[in-house]
This record gives structure tokens, sequence and C-alpha cells, in this order.
């Protein structure tokens, strides 16, 4: 049986009056409002033509956070990136071959809508995006930490994205991959998952784009390794997400703060 933690604070409404004990209640360490697990909501990808891409509609609904892998050439500005939502967005670090870039973008405590899309524009040909949404991201400074890598001769048909060891347990890691002139669908180690891969016609008019996530209950290093076939000039990062906080505590405090107070009347 749990037994409550009360702690007597002497108080006065004014001066005159009889003192009050104004009880504060202090919840065990394991009562306390947990940490929470991360949950994945949906993913979509699209292929750019000339001028950007939109990404197919999802139902994004009780999603709070979205995250982006952008990839287009390098030679031009950075595309920008919108959403149906309004959303603001955030720019991870520029990762650049000899012709193409990849880049994570994100935004958090969004509110994600029953036909959730995402647009980017870009003044340069072969932009691609594969995007995913979750739930249940920390919705004030959720960014942890970041790795990327590249290549530019596709051999020996693999790349790491580099190392990262998450801050807190229950974090969410996510890897992307863009890579040249392939139709092969890429695959990826370390438990991780890839809903969102776009590699079709990209010897022509775009580039892929891949992005997977791995939710880590447990911090750890973690340097996951894509695998390819064919193409070059490609790119890879990883990037981690801390969770948020449950929205209810489990144990209601009122109630036993109100019988605590009746009780201190009789004192």
């Amino acid at each position: 049986m749990h037994s409550l933690n009360i702690i007597p604070q002497r108080r006065w409404q004014r001066e005159g009056d009889s003192p009050l004990y104004i009880p504060r209640y202090d919840p065990p360490s394991h009562r306390r409002r947990p940490r929470a697990l991360i949950t994945f909501g949906v993913a979509s990808v699209a292929v750019g033509g000339l001028n950007g891409a939109t990404t197919t509609a999802v139902d994004a609904s009780g999603c709070n956070f979205c995250i982006a892998a952008v990839t287009s050439l390098t030679a031009v500005s950075d595309a920008t990136i919108s959403d149906s939502g309004s959303s603001t967005w955030n720019a991870l670090v520029r990762q650049t071959t000899s012709l193409t870039y990849l880049r994570f973008h994100y935004a958090y405590n969004i509110t994600g809508g029953s036909s959730h899309t995402i647009t980017v524009s870009s003044s340069a040909g072969k932009t691609s995006v594969a995007a995913l949404w979750f739930k249940v991201v920390e919705t004030t400074s959720p960014f942890d930490k970041e790795n990327s890598n590249f290549d530019n001769t596709g051999q020996p048909n693999f790349l790491n994205t580099g190392s990262v060891t998450p801050s807190t347990d229950n974090q969410v890691l996510v890897a992307g991959l863009s890579l040249f002139q392939t139709s092969s669908t890429p695959t990826i180690d370390s438990s991780f998952t890839s809903p969102a891969v776009t590699f079709l016609n990209a010897a022509s008019n775009n580039i892929g784009v891949a992005i997977s996530y791995f939710i880590q209950t447990t911090a750890g290093a973690k340097n996951p390794t894509w695998s390819f076939t064919g193409g070059f000039y490609e790119a890879s990062n990883i990037a981690t997400f801390k969770a948020g906080t449950a929205t209810a505590s489990i144990f209601d405090k009122s109630r036993f703060v109100r019988q605590a107070v009746k009780r201190s009347a009789s004192y």
C-alpha cells in the first residue's frame, strides 16, 4: 500500500487568524508523470519533376511531429518546404555530394489533419521527398543529436549514417538516404523500419530518397548502414528526437489532498 507523503506547512490567512496547516502532496517518484513512448503515425513520399513535389495526402490525425528527407541538386539553393497544416519547419545539416544534397526538415507541435500533405519547391529538377509523422514527440525542443555521411562513387554499395548516441531513453532515431541514378530499393540494418522509399524512375527525373526510423527504449550508440545496388552520389543522415510526456498523471492526487486538508483542520 502506498503511503501519502504529506509535508505540513504553517500558513496564516491574515494576522490574528488561527494557524492553518496547508499540506503539500509530494507524489512518490514512481507515481510521477512518466516519459511516454513515441509511436509511429504514417508515411508518405513524392517524386519531383522540374519544380518540386507534393506528397500523397495521408491521415496524420493525432500526430504532433513530422520529419522530411529532402534531396535535390547541390548546385541550386535549398528546396523550400511547407505543409497543409501551415507548420513551422526547421532544417538540419545539409549533407552534399559532388552533385546532390540530402537534408532533414522537421516540424514539431503540429496539428496533424486527416488529409496532410508536404510540398517541396525547387528551381531545379530531380527533387524528391520522403516523410514520416509521429505521435508523442516532445513539443518544446525535440531535436537532440545528428550525424551524416556521403560518397560519390556508389561503391561498395553501402553507406552508414555516422554514429549518434541519444541523451535520453525512448527517443526516435530517423535515418535518411539519397542516391542518384538507380531504381533499386535500398535496405537498412540495425532494426530500422523503412516505410517511405521512392526510387522509381530515379535515373531520369529525380534523385531517389528513403527514410527510416527506430524507436530506442534505452539510449545507446547507433550507426546504421544502408545497402543498395548501383547508383552513385549517395548521401545519408541520421537525427534523434526526444519523447514527450504523458498527458495525464496515472495518480489522482486531488482526492488525497482534499482529505489531508480536511484532517489538518482538526489539528
